[in-house]
């Protein structure tokens, strides 16, 4: 399970002995709250006794963000305090809180991100593959450097279809549908800036 920059900031101040275990459980049981629409994000944090907003913000992003990708990936309780402990130093105690606190409300999660699958009219994307091939340019000169090109083949999931999803199974999936590009070097390298640009603007959603 991947996290961002900001969710391991986030997570470390969940860890630190500067916040004791009641305020990271309030904290952690406002972001599952919040997740499942049952309270606004505003009201439990506006209840919490942590002084330093930023932090509260911090902690609140993180958690919200492990419980959301814990239930996508269907990881048990076991293996989440396992993460907590081992990657973000967190006493057994505060683990197996935050872990009782998900295995509660798994089930609630897993059905809410199943139902937001099913309603998006945006294709999911299941499946990335690519492969580089050495274009050699027709020419006598043997100076002439050989030039990459990368093959991608992306392939998407109807809506509604969840196949390649362990969320719920899908009883007649639609077929996939398979998107093929061929990019240079160059293309392939301002491609990887604009995803990089995007995945700092999604961290930074979060803090």
């Amino acid at each position: 399970m991947e996290l961002g920059d900001q969710n391991v900031v986030g997570l470390a101040l969940c860890s630190s002995s500067s916040y004791d275990d009641e305020q990271v459980r309030h904290t952690a049981q406002s972001a599952m709250s919040a997740l499942l629409g049952a309270k606004r994000a505003e009201d439990s944090m506006q209840e919490s006794s942590i002084s330093d907003f930023q932090h509260q913000q911090q902690m609140f992003a993180a958690l919200s963000c492990t419980f959301l990708e814990a239930a996508k990936s269907d990881i048990s309780s076991e293996e989440l305090r396992s993460l907590f402990e081992r990657e973000h130093q967190m006493s057994g105690r505060r683990t197996q809180m935050l872990g009782d606190i998900y295995l509660s409300h798994k089930n609630a999660l897993r059905s809410l991100l199943a139902k937001t699958s099913a309603a998006s009219p945006i294709p999911s994307l299941v499946a990335t593959d690519w492969r580089m091939d050495l274009d050699v340019a027709h020419s006598l000169d043997r100076n002439m450097a050989k030039k990459p090109l990368f093959h991608f083949t992306l392939t998407t999931q109807a809506a509604g279809s969840v196949a390649h999803d362990r969320l719920q199974p899908a009883v007649c999936p639609p077929p996939a549908s398979e998107l093929r590009m061929v990019m240079t070097e160059e293309q392939l390298q301002d491609l990887a800036m604009r995803l990089r640009e995007a995945c700092r603007a999604a961290e930074a959603s979060h803090a």
